[in-house]
């Protein structure tokens, strides 16, 4: 009788990138199984996704850091795999955008199928099939730059799909997704994962309760344990902010058009925000969330529509006057990163820093921060602008639960100081929670949101 081979054996497991204090352990000899569907979790910041950089090999061959203990994949040295071998684990990216590397999507689809030597009919074959099971057709001529951040998601998800992986590496695969595709991913998950080996980060836990049948706990101190799944809270508890009166009116927007070339996007849009007033927007991927908070900040311009900011219109700001007016958070944390250190991003305003991460980050680059510390970094610079108009594009996304309550306590304390918000998410729990209004963008028009 043959025994079948783990897929992971794990044993005195230890990592350090260069330059940091922390220290990731795992000290205890384990062994994970094929079919095992294991939720990692963590406070964030504590190297949950540098554990899934390890298990893909991507460490330290090409994240440099000090990697000791045994790791076999399948019985094998995880460091003598080829290229191959390697392929047959899947890692999708907590941040999507870090694994475009093609101008349309559908190359970016074909890259995997072309490496694995397979012909091109069998390539659109394979394409084809997947993008009807997971209703991309659309996107298959699309620029992957233009993509919403979840249709880059999707598209990073099903090229790794594509290429029959034995093992999935999920970092936070919904994060970016609306309700509709994120339940079409878990509709999917379970036959994505028969016969495969799949370790996941997640904080939208509640759909994973019924999936998981083992829990790896990160601590504080970088420390690896085994949980048993009834310790995990699966449905977070989010502490609403107080209902207030609006003051007067600071944002008013009517019969707003917008188009990317021939195409709708944004058709008669009606906005009206007070002082002190926290809108939350929903919407599909694609359906214009983004591009409408890109409007507001007089980053792009409508083809038609009137806006009134603070009794002025909008024509008649200079671009110095509405930058000192409104503070817009980007949906990739990256873009607001200028400087070479923590400490230099926020300038004097170093009271912001616990919200990164713990004090010794202040000399870190900000692009070595884990995406959920990259994401509060991004927050406290744009707090510490002091602006009378805030637009948050998906500000709560790679964030715990104590994250997410810290960062509602902050918007409640600088909507009392008559500062507004407009936030877009598909982290419904959050913006329900953070909203006095909650409204959605479909076909083209903005309305009420409504179950």
């Amino acid at each position: 009788m043959t025994t079948a081979i783990d897929t992971y054996n794990i044993d005195n497991l230890s990592f350090q990138y260069p330059f940091s204090d922390r220290k990731l352990t795992w000290p205890n000899a384990i062994d994970i199984r094929k079919g095992d569907i294991i939720l990692l979790t963590g406070t964030s910041g504590t190297g949950k996704s540098t554990l899934l950089y390890i298990l893909k090999g991507l460490i330290p061959e090409i994240i440099h850091g000090r990697l000791q203990g045994k790791i076999n994949y399948c019985g094998k040295p995880l460091g003598q795999l080829g290229a191959l071998e390697k392929a047959r684990i899947g890692l999708l990216f907590q941040n999507p955008a870090a694994q475009m590397i093609n101008r349309t999507v559908i190359q970016e689809l074909a890259l995997g199928l072309e490496n694995q030597g397979l012909s091109s009919s069998m390539i659109n074959e394979k394409i084809n099939a997947i993008s009807d099971e997971f209703a991309i057709g659309e996107l298959l001529q699309r620029e992957t730059r233009l993509l919403s951040g979840g249709e880059k998601q999707k598209v990073a998800l099903i090229s790794i799909l594509l290429m029959d992986p034995d093992v999935l590496l999920f970092d936070e695969p919904t994060s970016f997704l609306d309700p509709e595709a994120a339940g079409q991913f878990i509709t999917n998950f379970r036959k994505i994962a028969t016969d495969r080996t799949l370790l996941i980060i997640e904080h939208n836990l509640k759909f994973l309760k019924n999936y998981v049948n083992r829990v790896l706990q990160i601590d504080a101190s970088g420390r690896i344990i085994e949980i048993a799944p009834e310790a995990v809270t699966w449905q977070p508890d989010y502490y609403p902010i107080p209902e207030i009166t609006p003051g007067s009116e600071i944002l008013r927007i009517e019969n707003l058009d917008f188009n990317y070339g021939k195409n709708p996007l944004l058709v008669n849009l009606d906005l009206t925000l007070g002082k002190g007033e926290v809108v939350g927007i929903t919407g599909n991927n694609g359906s214009g969330k983004t591009t409408l908070l890109k409007i507001i900040a007089g980053l792009i311009r409508p083809q038609r529509g009137k806006i009134i900011l603070d009794r002025k219109k909008f024509a008649d700001y200079t671009v110095k006057q509405r930058f000192r007016k409104i503070a817009m958070l980007y949906q990739n944390p990256e873009n607001h990163f200028l400087f070479s250190t923590v400490e230099k991003e926020l300038g004097e305003n170093n009271e912001y820093l616990s919200m990164v991460a713990d004090t010794n980050s202040r000399g870190r680059n900000p692009f070595t921060l884990s995406e959920g510390e990259k994401r509060r970094l991004s927050l406290a610079i744009i707090w510490s602008l002091d602006r009378d108009l805030y637009l948050l594009d998906e500000p709560s996304f790679g964030q715990d639960e104590n994250s997410r309550n810290r960062l509602l306590q902050m918007i409640m304390q600088m909507r009392l100081q008559q500062k507004s918000f407009i936030i877009t998410s598909h982290d419904l729990p959050f913006l329900r929670a953070a909203s006095d209004r909650l409204l959605k963008i479909e076909q083209c028009h903005l309305q009420n949101y409504q179950d």
